[in-house]
């Protein structure tokens, strides 16, 4: 369950989370070419990575409204924590939209309207935390909304065992935070419990040097180390979105 928590315009999360963790300012690092930003938190940073050409295209047919996007990407790291201990993240991003664009034949006449059809988000992270079958972990987030077709979001990580499910928050969630561009973050839930929080935009204009991650302290050590690996993930893909890359 959400409840009412921010520390002055943080995103909001679950309470007993916040009282059973530690508020970690999350450093990005440099990102050199050919590589992701290098984040570190608390006993938690990327040791090495990989981050690939970003593919896109843009497609429409002679005298027709109609425009196709598509953008893919990979990347990957290994996250480790201060035991030395790692896990491996292989990543792949996929987008595509459908829209209409109107057809200006001079300033005062146009065929057709903008509109939106229909956009698909589809980001897979393969997390392999040890050799066994059980220590591999995948996050998904598929995402299909426009405006012929129903919006669906299905966030979640697992190792086809425990279910986690990510929900999105921001810090104007109880609309106590007047800024016209609130913070955004993710919260990770497991059987009602929040079990770690991350913020990859802090409001304001200039809210992509806010990040800030909660792991809840009694968790085990390896499953502390998979959430980490698995916000570093899409800390890598919100701020690759906020550098234009979408």
């Amino acid at each position: 369950m959400m409840i009412a928590y921010g520390q002055q315009k943080d995103i909001v999360i679950d309470a007993d989370l916040a009282a059973n963790s530690e508020r970690l300012k999350v450093k990005m690092g440099t990102q050199w070419m050919g590589k992701i930003f290098n984040f570190k938190f608390g006993e938690y940073a990327v040791k090495d990575s990989k981050n690939g050409i970003a593919t896109s295209s843009r497609n429409g047919k002679l005298f027709s409204t109609e425009v196709t996007t598509k953008f893919d990407q990979k990347f990957s790291f290994i996250m480790a924590n201060k035991a030395n201990e790692t896990v491996d993240v292989n990543v792949i991003l996929s987008l595509r939209s459908e829209e209409l664009e109107a057809m200006h034949i001079s300033d005062y006449f146009q065929i057709g309207q903008d509109a939106f059809l229909k956009g698909t988000e589809n980001f897979t992270a393969f997390l392999a935390a040890g050799d066994s079958e059980e220590d591999g972990w995948v996050l998904v987030i598929n995402i299909i909304e426009g405006r012929e077709v129903a919006y669906k979001k299905e966030a979640i990580l697992t190792n086809g065992e425990r279910l986690i499910t990510i929900m999105s928050t921001n810090s104007n969630l109880n609309g106590e935070d007047s800024r016209s561009i609130p913070a955004y973050g993710y919260e990770f839930v497991e059987k009602n419990q929040a079990l770690c929080a991350m913020q990859y935009y802090g409001g304001g204009v200039l809210g992509q040097n806010k990040s800030l991650v909660w792991i809840r302290s009694t968790l085990d050590e390896k499953t502390k180390l998979v959430l980490a690996a698995a916000m570093t993930s899409l800390l890598q893909k919100e701020a690759n979105y906020m550098a234009g890359l979408d």
